[in-house]
């Protein structure tokens, strides 16, 4: 039996093996870190079920959207400050927990590993918010949602929007208690290469193991500001990573050279969407919104089916929102509009990555382009006088546009 889709386009969604009826397919990662299906030939039937439920293989998204708005959410600055951008995903999972539902979403365990999980309790959500800028296992978490389903009970599934493609393939059929929340994706990196990077943050800095992880921060200064900012925590401490020294970071979304190979051909990268709801950060608010910037955060929402019409009408209660529009969205949103661009050194970066160490964070391909400005950036906002950083802080915002891959 063949690959149920072409090596290129797989996701990694791990539809076709929770559908094979012959349990015939695993998922192992490959040269490069990322998991793919391997079927076994022995106990593979031909049935082709796999082939034909693969969401690769799939039409278009054609939901949405029905309202583009931004929000942010108002009930605890605290449980705000947590969140990646504005809150959205709390406010839907709070109003889905509060009445006996499920929420799936990714979080990293204990082991730093980024997996998706199933929660019913509000003392849980703490480790599904936040971004995780590594591909996320959706372990068995689709067959988790269709049994809550069947059962009745109200259920939010939020991921990558290939992830939500892959839940919607398996379910084969439209559940009215089935929520989805899709976000505005860059591309998901290899999960051996953060394993790697985790492994050189415990080798250089002594302190031990990396008990907390937190891709974005909103420490030091606010959501807008320095967006890429890491914390991490250990027994003995807790620090901050700014951008011109976070070599995972520089090699995602300043190089762009470490992502799943479908990434850059990607087909939900466009305004129609798979999610009920769509949720971002609101990149540019300060420029078409300016009255809602916000240190705290600001997230671009989607409205793009009726359900997600229902599910609006409910979160929106907790969330401070107004109108906006794609015109002032997509200038700062280009994933809307196109996958991110493959650059040259995507060939050689991952190659064998399982045979190299963490010397691999010493190659250039892992170095930012703008070091100097980086560190500028990093002492002015860290030890600046207040009343300096506003009239910075514009300035920045705009170097930092011009210096966006194209």
């Amino acid at each position: 039996m063949e690959h149920p889709t072409a090596p290129e386009h797989c996701t990694g969604c791990q539809c076709c093996r929770l559908v094979c009826p012959a349990g015939a397919i695993a998922f192992l990662e490959d040269g490069e870190g990322f998991p793919v299906p391997l079927i076994d030939e022995n106990r593979c039937t031909g049935c082709g079920l796999c082939a034909k439920r693969c969401p690769a293989n799939a039409g278009q998204p054609t939901c949405g959207p029905r309202a583009v708005l931004g929000a942010r959410y108002r009930q605890d600055d605290e449980k705000l400050y947590n969140s990646a951008s504005g809150g959205v995903f709390l406010a839907a999972a709070e109003w889905v927990l509060a009445n006996g539902g499920l929420v799936f979403g990714a979080a990293l365990d204990e082991d730093n590993v980024c997996r998706h999980v199933g929660i019913d309790n509000t003392a849980h959500i703490r480790p599904l918010q936040n971004s995780k800028y590594v591909q996320s296992d959706v372990r068995d978490t689709f067959v988790e949602a269709e049994t809550a389903l069947k059962a009745g009970r109200t259920v939010l599934y939020s991921g990558t929007p290939c992830q939500i493609a892959g839940l919607c393939a398996y379910l084969a059929k439209p559940y009215d208690n089935l929520f989805t929340m899709d976000l505005i994706c860059y591309g998901v990196p290899s999960p051996a290469l953060f394993r790697l990077y985790m492994k050189s943050l415990e080798e250089r800095g002594k302190d031990g193991k990396v008990i907390r992880f937190d891709f974005r921060s909103k420490g030091v200064a606010g959501w807008n500001v320095d967006g890429i900012l890491t914390k991490i925590a250990t027994k003995k401490n807790t620090k901050y990573i700014p951008p011109h020294k976070n070599a995972y970071v520089i090699a995602f979304l300043a190089r762009g050279n470490c992502l799943r190979e479908c990434c850059y051909s990607c087909p939900y990268t466009q305004t129609a969407r798979v999610g009920d709801v769509t949720a971002a950060d609101f990149w540019g608010v300060q420029k078409t919104h300016p009255e809602y910037n916000d240190a705290r955060g600001c997230s671009l929402v989607f409205v793009n089916t009726e359900k997600g019409e229902l599910l609006w009408e409910q979160l929106s209660k907790s969330c401070v929102s107004f109108p906006s529009s794609l015109e002032k969205a997509l200038p700062y949103q280009r994933n809307l509009a196109r996958p991110t661009a493959r650059p040259q050194s995507r060939d050689w970066v991952l190659r064998d990555i399982h045979k190299r160490g963490t010397e691999i964070f010493k190659r250039d391909d892992f170095r930012s382009r703008h070091y100097l400005l980086h560190a500028i950036n990093w002492n002015i906002i860290s030890f600046a006088p207040k009343f300096m950083q506003k009239p910075y802080i514009a300035v920045r915002a705009a170097l930092y546009a011009a210096m966006r891959p194209k």
